[in-house]
């Protein structure tokens, strides 16, 4: 992580949350580095889609059944997207990774 105070500061002023949601997700020893939680965050909002728009409803919905608070899948939601603009937009590598499609996207 580019910057691993602030990707620190981050996850502490959120470590209640974290601790709280990976825990109802079955997956308590993720908060074991916070820094680490907070990256997984992405992980636990990409689950939560694949569930919610799986073809077939009863067949998935572990996550959605452990974690059925909408506010906490808001600030899930808001943790994942602060992850990956840190990440892809501000991590420094945006050219290299993405080459000419980032450059058409984010110099329009």
């Amino acid at each position: 992580m580019a910057n691993d105070f602030k990707w620190a500061r981050k996850a502490e002023e959120n470590e209640e949350f974290l601790k709280k949601i990976f825990s109802e997700a079955g997956a308590p020893k993720t908060t074991d580095k916070l820094t680490k939680a907070l990256w997984s965050t992405t992980y636990l909002y990409c689950l939560r889609e694949c569930e919610f728009y799986w073809p077939i409803p009863a067949e998935r919905h572990a996550l959605l059944d452990a974690i059925r608070d909408e506010k906490d899948w808001g600030k899930i939601t808001e943790l994942a997207c602060w992850v990956w603009e840190e990440r892809f937009v501000r991590s420094g590598f945006v050219y290299r990774m993405g080459g000419k499609i980032v450059r058409e996207m984010i110099l329009v």
